[in-house]
């Protein structure tokens, strides 16, 4: 079980959170807010409430299209605070840890959110620090596993943490012990992995194919995404078409239409902030195409060739690795996994054991040959036992896998 400096972390007189034990389960209850973010962003949701009202009477009594497009990023500004409001005041957290696993539920009114990591694949809680590109560091408790984890309680105090990380790994032990479930003290992340399955939350699938072996991985949409570009490209690009209609079309009420010198100075300084709001909108468009999106691993003997199409598609994207002698498989913590933003700026980077790994593939001369980035523990540890299971029939007339 963690400790601090040595020693258990001592009961604490007050908790933030709803801490409840019953039997052999474990629940946690609490809802992410902050006072100050509370009153700060009411008071603006009342007086941005206002500015969109007054623009809506203003578009019914003089309706145009150039008013609804500058009414546009208002109206997205509205609704992105309005959500982010209703999620603090009405946005629940529960965690329960039972003997089937461990549950994260959010819930906002009607809507709810799951995220069940079964008992076999949890390996610890831990507290966790995440330093962003200023240099800030922030604590929150991970749920690490070998598929995917999750985090939470970033709002709660150190020595809070750390003593929910403490009862929590007890109750696991004692849950893991009951059914029989052995973790040494730190897994080994290589061995000899054939009899290991896929976590059950993987997105891979294992195929035979004539002459080797493939795994494939097909994207799935994620609404957080979806609605942060919409948000995005609503505020940047509405903000733009009200110079674009106005200024360049003279579309504007009471607006000359600009002509000569001036009308191709904005034009040219239009552009830079409409390449901008295409990348945006690309980030759109692919981000909903991700469901769509097929990435392909195939090995066969001699040759990994790996291949990523969207709707069937494949502009150019496949790579061909050759390999001979003996092939070693490594498994490795996955530095190329820091929290990027769509520009590939480093946002956060994750202090101590990551919960992202690759599989690298290494020649008899100690080279690197290819890897599979962004995998879980145990889908890395998965793909490595298929792949030694399967190392008799890539041997013929390639590489020895080990």
């Amino acid at each position: 079980m963690p400790t601090i400096n040595g020693c258990s972390p001592r009961p604490l007189d007050r908790l933030q959170a709803e801490f409840l034990r019953d039997g052999d389960r474990l629940t946690l209850r609490f809802r992410n807010s902050s006072g100050w973010v509370d009153t700060f962003l009411s008071s603006w949701f009342a007086l941005w409430t206002v500015g969109c009202v007054g623009i809506l009477i203003k578009i019914v009594q003089e309706p145009s299209l150039y008013l609804c497009l500058f009414a546009i990023p208002f109206w997205v500004s509205w609704l992105f605070v309005g959500g982010i409001l209703a999620a603090l005041f009405w946005g629940r957290d529960r965690f329960d840890l039972n003997p089937e696993g461990v549950t994260s539920i959010w819930s906002l009114l009607s809507i709810t959110s799951t995220h069940p990591i079964p008992l076999k694949e949890l390996l610890a809680f831990e507290v966790q620090e995440e330093q962003d590109s200023e240099g800030n560091f922030t604590c929150q408790i991970a749920a690490v596993s070998l598929g995917r984890g999750f985090t939470f309680g970033s709002h709660l105090p150190r020595p809070e943490q750390e003593w929910l990380v403490h009862e929590l790994n007890q109750q696991l032990q004692e849950l893991q012990r009951l059914a029989g479930i052995c973790r040494p003290l730190k897994l080994p992340v290589n061995d000899d992995y054939r009899d290991c399955g896929a976590p059950s939350d993987s997105h891979w699938t294992f195929r035979e194919e004539p002459g080797g072996v493939s795994f494939e991985e097909r994207g799935k949409l994620s609404l957080l995404s979806v609605l942060g570009l919409l948000f995005i490209n609503g505020f940047w690009n509405g903000m733009l078409s009200v110079f674009i209609i106005g200024g360049l079309m003279g579309l504007a009420p009471e607006e000359q239409v600009k002509v000569g010198a001036e009308w191709w100075e904005l034009f040219w300084f239009l552009v830079p902030f409409e390449l901008i709001g295409l990348v945006m909108f690309i980030g759109l468009l692919a981000t909903l195409l991700e469901p769509f999106r097929v990435t392909r691993w195939s090995f066969s003997p001699g040759d990994i060739t790996q291949r990523t199409t969207r709707l069937g598609l494949s502009p150019g994207w496949r790579s061909h690795y050759s390999c001979e002698g003996t092939l070693q498989m490594t498994v490795r913590p996955d530095l190329g996994t820091a929290r990027r933003d769509v520009f590939g700026n480093l946002l956060t980077l994750q202090r101590g054991e990551g919960q992202y790994y690759g599989l690298q593939f290494v020649s008899d001369r100690n080279q690197d040959i290819c890897a599979i980035r962004d995998l879980t523990l145990g889908e890395a540890q998965w793909m490595k036992g298929r792949l030694q299971a399967y190392g008799r029939v890539l041997h013929q007339g390639g590489a020895d896998w080990t």
